[in-house]
C-alpha cells in the first residue's frame, strides 16, 4: 500500500502514539506523556471508525494504515485481547481488499512460518542459549509468535519465562522448555479475566518483545500485500537494533553466529517486501537493504561461507525447509550481498 501517513493528517495520531512508546523505551515509562498519549490515542480509534465507515464498499489504504497503528500501539503497551483483534479484522480487511483472491506468503512471512515449523517442534536448539537474562526482543517476538498463531490470541494465560500458572498444554510447555534460563515475565498486572497483560510498565524490552511480536503478525496478515513503507521502516529499525547489539559478541563467537545470520537474512527480507511507490520510499528502503546486505556479508565473512549452500547450512541450524517458494529470492538477496553483485552506493553500517 502507498505511504499514505503524508496524505492524511488524521493518520499522525496514529504515528504519534506509536512514537510515543517508543520515547517510553528510552525514559522507562509512559508517565510523562500520559495525557498526549491517551488524547492520540482516543483520536487514533475515532479516525480508524470513520475510515472503516467511508469503506463499505472498498477498503483505503488509509483505514489498513491507521489500524495497523492501533493494533502496534495496543501491543507495545501490552492489551494482547486489543491486539489481536485489531490484526484478526486488518487481516479480513486486506482479504476483502484483494478480492478475497488466494493470497501468496510474502518473503518474510515465508522466513516466519520455516522458524514455527521448526520452533513447534522444539527443534531450534541454538534458541535455548540465546534466550538467557540478556535476551533479544525480536527472538521472544520469533518465538512467541510461532507457538500462537493469530487465531490463538490472545493466549488464555499470561506467558511466563520458565514456568506457567495454572493447567499446561503442549504449546506452554514449549514455552516454558525454550525460556527456562529465564526468571522474568512477559507480562505484568496480568488480568485472566480480560487476556490483558500490562507490558509497558517500566519494562522497556517487554514491550518491545511485544511491539515486534505484532508486527510480526502484521506482517503474516498481510501476506503478500504491498505493505507500507513507514510500517516497515519502523520494523526494520527494532530489528537492526538487536542485530546490532549482538554484533561483536557473534564475532567473538559467544553469541550464535548461525541465529545471528538468521536474524539479518529476515530483516533484509522484510526490507524487500517493502514495494514504495514513491522516490522517498525508494530510496528509504534502499538505504535498509544496503545496511542488511552490509551485515550479510560481515557475517558470512566470519563464518567463511563461499557458497549458497554453505549459506543454507548455516540457516538450517536455525529454520530451513528445502524446496521453498521463498529459496530463490533469499539465494538472490545473499548473493547480492556477498558475491558483488549490486553493490554500488551500499551504506555499511548504522552504529
Amino acid at each position: 500500500m502507498a505511504p499514505v501517513t503524508l496524505l492524511h493528517p488524521g493518520l499522525l495520531h496514529g504515528c504519534l502514539v506509536v512514537a510515543a512508546c517508543q520515547w517510553a523505551w528510552v525514559t522507562g515509562s509512559l508517565e510523562h506523556v500520559k495525557v498526549p498519549f491517551l488524547y492520540h490515542k482516543a483520536a487514533a480509534y475515532e479516525f480508524a471508525k470513520q475510515q472503516l465507515s467511508e469503506s463499505v464498499e472498498t477498503v483505503s489504504d488509509t483505514a489498513v494504515f491507521a489500524i495497523a497503528t492501533l493494533a502496534l500501539t495496543e501491543g507495545a503497551v501490552g492489551d494482547l485481547d486489543a491486539s489481536s483483534k485489531h490484526l484478526r479484522g486488518l487481516h479480513r480487511l486486506t482479504l476483502r481488499k484483494n478480492g478475497y483472491n488466494l493470497m501468496r506468503s510474502n518473503l518474510a512471512q515465508q522466513m516466519l512460518e520455516m522458524a514455527g515449523d521448526r520452533l513447534r517442534r522444539g527443534e531450534v536448539n541454538v534458541i535455548h542459549d540465546a534466550i538467557s537474562a540478556d535476551f533479544q526482543p525480536s527472538i521472544i517476538a520469533l518465538l512467541f509468535t510461532s507457538l500462537w498463531d493469530m487465531e490463538s490470541l490472545p493466549p488464555r494465560q499470561a506467558p511466563r519465562y520458565g514456568w506457567w500458572e495454572g493447567d499446561e498444554t503442549p504449546t506452554d510447555r514449549l514455552w516454558q522448555d525454550y525460556t527456562k534460563n529465564l526468571n522474568w515475565e512477559l507480562s505484568r498486572g496480568f488480568d485472566p479475566e480480560r487476556n490483558i497483560a500490562t507490558m509497558l510498565n517500566g519494562d522497556a524490552k517487554s514491550s518491545r518483545a511485544s511491539y515486534i511480536a505484532t508486527f510480526f503478525y502484521l506482517v503474516m496478515a498481510v501476506n503478500d500485500s504491498e505493505m507500507d513503507c513507514v510500517l516497515t521502516v519502523w520494523l526494520l529499525e527494532q530489528l537492526i537494533d538487536d542485530v546490532c547489539d549482538k554484533e561483536e559478541e557473534m564475532i567473538a563467537g559467544t553469541f550464535s553466529r548461525s541465529l545471528w545470520f538468521w536474524s539479518v537474512l529476515f530483516g533484509a527480507a522484510v526490507a524487500n517486501t517493502g514495494r514504495p511507490i514513491t522516490a522517498t520510499g525508494r530510496e528509504q528502503l534502499a538505504k535498509w537493504r544496503a545496511i542488511y546486505a552490509a551485515k550479510l556479508g560481515l557475517a558470512s565473512s566470519v563464518m567463511r561461507l563461499d557458497s549458497w549452500q554453505a549459506a543454507k547450512a548455516v540457516l538450517a541450524e536455525v529454520a530451513w525447509t528445502d524446496g521453498s517458494d521463498a529459496e530463490g529470492r533469499l539465494q538472490d538477496i545473499w548473493e547480492d550481498a556477498v558475491l558483488g553483485r549490486d553493490i554500488h552506493g551500499r551504506v555499511l553500517d548504522v552504529t
